[in-house]
C-alpha cells in the first residue's frame, strides 16, 4: 500500500483508470488494485455518499471538493453517477465486521458478508450478473455450493480437489475442462461473453470452453478468491480426448428437458430481492 494518504480526488482518478469489467469486484480486491486499504476505500465511499466528512453539529464538517459536494447514492444501481461506481452488500448477514480485513485472496471470502462494487456506466451492465449469481458460479466452480454437496457429493469432491489445478492446467484439468466446465457454462449461460447461447452440456467447442474459463478466472480474481497474478495466466487449449469410464466424477448425461426453476439458488442467505432473474438459473444440476 502507498505510504501517502490518498485523497478523494486521487482515488477518483485511479478509479477512472481501471479496466472495464462486467463483474462486481469484492472490496478487498478493489482496494488492493487501487493500492489503498479497505478502510480507506470505505471512507472514500462514505465521503462520496455524504458529500463531505466530519459532523455539521460540531463544526468539523468539511465538504468534498467539487464536483463531489452533492451526496451521491452509490447503492442506486439503476442510475449513473459521476464516478461510475455502484455497490451492494452481499453474503451472509451479520458477518461484515469479521470480513473487514482478509489479508490474502481466499475462498473463505465467500462465507462472509462483503461489499461488492461495480465499475462503469449502468447501461453497460449485464443485469443477469447479480452478486448472488457471481457467488453461485464461484461455488459451483470450486465445489462448495450446497446443492452440489447435498445432491452430487462426488462432483463436489472432485471440484474441491481439482479446481486449482484446472485453473493452471494441472492434474485432471482436461477432465474438469471437458466435463465439469460444460455443465457450469450451460448452467449460467446468460452471463458469458463467450458464445454459449442455449447449448446443452457437451455441445460446446474447445474454443468456447477456453473463453468461458478465461471469464471464470477473472471472476475468481475479482471476487478475491484468486490473486491478481492469475489474470495474466494464458489459457492452454486442451486436446479433447475420448472419455474413459475410469475418469473420476464424470457427470451423468443431462436430461434434454429440464423443469423451470422458480427461485434462484439460495446458498448463502442473500436477500432474494437482489434482482436475480430466473432466466439466469435455467437448469437443475444433473452432474
Amino acid at each position: 500500500m502507498s505510504a501517502v494518504t490518498p485523497t478523494l480526488l486521487s482515488i477518483t482518478e485511479s478509479l477512472q483508470k481501471l479496466p472495464p469489467s462486467k463483474w462486481h469486484w469484492d472490496i478487498h480486491h478493489l482496494a488492493a488494485t487501487l493500492q489503498i486499504t479497505v478502510e480507506q476505500l470505505r471512507g472514500f465511499v462514505k465521503c462520496i455518499e455524504s458529500g463531505g466528512s466530519g459532523k455539521k453539529s460540531d463544526d468539523s464538517w468539511e465538504p468534498n471538493p467539487a464536483p463531489f459536494r452533492t451526496p451521491i447514492k452509490l447503492t442506486d444501481n439503476q442510475n449513473d453517477n459521476v464516478i461510475n461506481l455502484h455497490y451492494i452488500d452481499s453474503g451472509r448477514k451479520g458477518s461484515l465486521t469479521s470480513s473487514l480485513n482478509i489479508p490474502e485472496p481466499s475462498p473463505s471470502v465467500l462465507e462472509q458478508e462483503s461489499r461488492l462494487l461495480r465499475l462503469g456506466r449502468v447501461y453497460s451492465h449485464n443485469n443477469a450478473i447479480a452478486p448472488r449469481v457471481q457467488r453461485d458460479i464461484v461455488k459451483f466452480v470450486i465445489g462448495t455450493h450446497q446443492t452440489l454437496i447435498r445432491c452430487y457429493p462426488h462432483v463436489a469432491k472432485f471440484r474441491q480437489e481439482n479446481w486449482r489445478d484446472w485453473v493452471v492446467c494441472g492434474n485432471n484439468s482436461d477432465i474438469y475442462q471437458f466435463y465439469h466446465l460444460n455443465y457450469i457454462a450451460a448452467e449460467f449461460c446468460d452471463v458469458w461473453d463467450a458464445p454459449v447461447g442455449n447449448a446443452e452440456p457437451g455441445d460446446l467447442s474447445a474454443t468456447v470452453l477456453d473463453l468461458v474459463k478465461s471469464e471464470i478466472i477473472e471472476l475468481l480474481v475479482r471476487m478475491y478468491v484468486l490473486p491478481v497474478s492469475h489474470l495474466s495466466t494464458a489459457v492452454r487449449r486442451s486436446t479433447r480426448r475420448v472419455p474413459s469410464a475410469d475418469d473420476p466424477a464424470i457427470p451423468p448425461e443431462a436430461p434434454r428437458k429440464r423443469p423451470n426453476t422458480t427461485q434462484p439458488w439460495n446458498d448463502d442467505g442473500d436477500d432474494h430481492n437482489l434482482g436475480t432473474t430466473t432466466a439466469t438459473i435455467r437448469r437443475v444440476m444433473t452432474s
